[in-house]
C-alpha cells in the first residue's frame, strides 16, 4: 500500500541532493542504535509518494517516488543523516516552481493537511515531514 508524505526541506538541500530526502539523527541515541530524529521517517517505504516543499522559498519542487530503503550517511555534506533516495514523477518546468500560496489561495483545491488554509504555515511549523491523504 502506497503512503503519501509532504516533505519540508529547503532549496539548498534540493540543489545539493535533489535525488534524496534526509532526516537528522535523534540526538539521544547511542552510536550503535542510531535512529532518525523524526519517527515518521522510519515509516517511509519504497514506492511511497512525496510532495517536496522548499520552506523559505514557499514552493513545491515536484512530486517524487521513494526509490530506496533508509540508509545512513556519515560522510556526506549533510553529515550524519538518514536518507532515502527519490526519483521525480512530476516536475515543473525548470525555474518555474509552484508557489504554495498560489495553490492554497488561488485555486479551488482543499487539502486535508491544511484544514484551515489561513493557518497553513502553522501545520508545518517545526516539521520536516507530514502525512498526506491520497486526495491531497
Amino acid at each position: 500500500m502506497v503512503s503519501y508524505y509532504f516533505v519540508v526541506h529547503d532549496m539548498m538541500a534540493h540543489f545539493q541532493h535533489g535525488d534524496m530526502i534526509c532526516c537528522k539523527i535523534h540526538p539521544e541515541t547511542e552510536p550503535k542504535q542510531l535512529k532518525p530524529k523524526q519517527q515518521m521517517f522510519r515509516k517511509i517505504r519504497r514506492g511511497d509518494k512525496i510532495v517536496y516543499y522548499a520552506a523559505g522559498s514557499y514552493v513545491i519542487l515536484g512530486l517524487f517516488t521513494v526509490k530506496s530503503d533508509m540508509e545512513y550517511y556519515s560522510d556526506d555534506m549533510w553529515q550524519s543523516v538518514f536518507v532515502r533516495k527519490i526519483e521525480p514523477d512530476l516536475l515543473p518546468p525548470k525555474g518555474k516552481y509552484l508557489h504554495i500560496k498560489k495553490l492554497l489561495f488561488e485555486s479551488n483545491f482543499t487539502f486535508d493537511v491544511f484544514p484551515d488554509k489561513r493557518l497553513w504555515h502553522t501545520a508545518l511549523r517545526g516539521k520536516t515531514l507530514k502525512n498526506l491523504t491520497k486526495a491531497d
